[in-house]
């Protein structure tokens, strides 16, 4: 049934148990009409995929979704709601999760783990809301890892240099090699919570003309080739 209705574009899951779901691997792979999830007890009026608290998505999970423009992360804190009912700490989006998802516009992503090359190829992402949590290797460039080694086969066209806008709230708190590597970023404020930085994070940003740094540390190489940065405050 849920993969039925999958194929018409919308999932509906009705029952509590959402709140200890996890997808599996590649559980929607090519379901190309779906651009709708919600669970019981959501904000329905929030368009997309609105996936509930603390959610594990495996690798894959929504490999080639077209339709999908729009994803929702929340998350609640166990410790302040032990009646949850919750398992997970926070979400997790395991590696390549939403790899070719070529419709998605926004991410909103409240707390958790975004895994390697999990945005992979959704080459039409406008904005991206981090709210805290931990940024791995890639997760949104255009260079992909296979077999342990870095590869940037993927053409320019591929580069997800409509992403103007990125959001990183105080909370966010580790950010990997490469994490927004070749994206079209304008302009950034970078925060102080963050205490792992990657190298490369910002590599190839040639859009991003203004920075506002409140971090003490900068990372290795990283705002290498944003050769039109004007602005760097800190």
């Amino acid at each position: 049934l849920v993969l039925f209705l999958a194929q018409l574009g919308v999932v509906w899951f009705l029952s509590a148990r959402i709140y200890k779901l996890s997808f599996g691997v590649a559980t929607f792979e090519s379901c190309e009409s779906l651009k709708t999830l919600d669970y019981e007890g959501c904000d329905e009026s929030i368009e997309g995929m609105n996936f509930s608290p603390n959610v594990t998505i495996g690798a894959f999970a929504f490999l080639s979704c077209p339709a999908i423009e729009k994803t929702r992360f929340n998350h609640v804190d166990i410790a302040e709601n032990p009646d949850s009912g919750l398992t997970n700490t926070a979400t997790t989006v395991d590696n390549r999760a939403f790899q070719h998802c070529t419709g998605m516009k926004t991410v909103y992503f409240e707390d958790g783990t975004i895994g390697v090359n999990a945005f992979l190829d959704c080459r039409n992402l406008e904005e991206v809301e981090i709210l805290a949590g931990t940024i791995q290797n890639l997760a949104f460039s255009y260079y992909y890892v296979a077999s342990n080694n870095w590869h940037n086969s993927y053409s320019n066209d591929y580069r997800m240099n409509k992403l103007s806008k990125v959001i990183l709230h105080e909370g966010v708190e580790s950010i990997a090699d490469y994490a927004f590597e070749g994206c079209g970023i304008t302009e950034l404020v970078f925060p102080e919570s963050v205490t792992t930085l990657g190298a490369y994070i910002f590599y190839n940003n040639d859009k991003l003309t203004k920075v506002e740094y409140n971090n003490a540390v900068i990372g290795q190489r990283m705002f290498d080739n944003c050769d039109i940065l004007s602005t760097f405050e800190y």
